[in-house]
């Protein structure tokens, strides 16, 4: 067994044993409403659980361009872990435990049967490993984003890396409270391991289990002031985001040199002389064609012959020049459609051409 048995992914569970127990004095209620807390908790992690999958398809789309960065690598670390939580699957383990909880405890010298100390210690190594990989989510978040802060304070990929920040920083925040309230759910659950009967020997034997696991790292920000400082001489100095925030070339505003109201009166009144109409340039006059509706000639066919003789003029118009034809704002497929439906019908059948021709181009203007 390795030293550090929360590690092992593929660690066996062991079969689930009730023993009975005379006299027991396990606070079931508590136990039983810390459990039912912490699988609320892990039910719930809709937000997590789409930002984890955005993650994927940036990964998977933006490989090629940032396949040899640094953050980059650090954002699959990141796409590693949330696929380690979902494969972990602690509310199924913990929905396990609870349904093999007696509904109360048996006093006046009945057995109460309640489940094995091994499977509570399973149970409590699954959530030490949930614990650990927030706390991994959350510093290679850190670490990638402050790589990416870095190449955005630079002008690099402004709108990608824009995408990626806000969606590690929805991570790092889910991923921070939840290993929060894992950690403070642990130390509630320690207290009840030694309430529970040990069938043979302890599952990991050696193993001490902490009394409280280890503190989540907080953080104000993420500082990048030496690297602003390093990059400052580089640094384009007609872009919005300088990398120089202490703006020692800039003039300070001296409030003395600022003009009084009165003086700013006084400008305002300033009389402006508009220039006649013979100094101003109105630019060249074009004649622009006067367009005719094509509506009018439409309701003049009648016939079905009229018809196909406006649909053969039309379509050697459409063909030369689009712009220049009657039927120039109804689409490719729309005239298809006509022309094939005024090919199919008898040669004696004018009001159903009629009707056609009106249903779709009715909208020519």
């Amino acid at each position: 067994m390795s030293s550090q048995p929360w590690n092992e992914f593929n660690l066996t569970q062991p079969p689930i044993i009730t023993i009975g127990v005379k006299n027991s004095t396990l606070d079931l209620p508590s136990l039983r409403k810390t459990l039912d807390k912490i699988i609320l908790l892990l039910e719930s992690q809709t937000e997590l659980q789409e930002s984890a999958a955005f993650c994927s398809r940036l990964l998977a789309r933006r490989k090629n361009s940032f396949h040899v960065f640094e953050g980059f690598r650090d954002l699959r670390k990141v796409n590693s872990a949330l696929c380690r939580l979902l494969k972990l699957d602690v509310a199924t383990t913990l929905r396990t435990f609870v349904g093999n909880l007696p509904d109360f405890i048996r006093s006046g010298g009945h057995e109460t049967h309640l489940p094995s100390q091994e499977c509570y210690d399973y149970m409590m190594l699954r959530m030490i490993a949930l614990q650990k990989l927030y706390i991994r989510v959350t510093q290679c978040c850190l670490k990638s984003a402050s790589y990416f802060l870095k190449l955005m304070s630079q002008n690099y990929f402004f709108d990608i890396i824009t995408v990626l920040i806000s969606t590690l920083a929805r991570i790092w925040l889910i991923s921070h409270d939840n290993a929060k309230q894992i950690a403070s759910y642990y130390r509630e659950l320690i207290n009840y391991r030694r309430e529970l009967p040990l069938r043979q020997q302890p599952l990991c034997e050696g193993f001490k289990f902490p009394k409280k696991l280890e503190a989540v790292p907080e953080i104000a920000s993420i500082e990048l002031k030496d690297q602003m400082i390093k990059h400052s001489k580089i640094a384009n100095k007609r872009s919005l985001t300088m990398l120089d925030n202490e703006a020692a070339n800039v003039p300070k505003i001296s409030l003395s040199k600022q003009p009084s109201s009165c003086e700013i009166s006084k400008q305002a009144s300033t009389s402006f002389i508009v220039p006649s109409s013979s100094d101003l340039d109105l630019g060249v006059p074009i004649s622009r064609g006067i367009s005719v509706s094509s509506m009018e000639d439409i309701k003049r066919l009648k016939t079905l012959e009229s018809i196909s003789n406006f649909i053969k003029e039309e379509d050697k118009k459409r063909k030369n020049s689009l712009s220049d034809s009657a039927t120039r704002n109804i689409s490719d497929a729309t005239w298809k459609i006509l022309r094939k439906k005024i090919s199919q019908l008898p040669s004696n059948d004018n009001r159903s051409a009629v009707k056609l021709v009106r249903n779709l181009l009715g909208n020519i203007r």
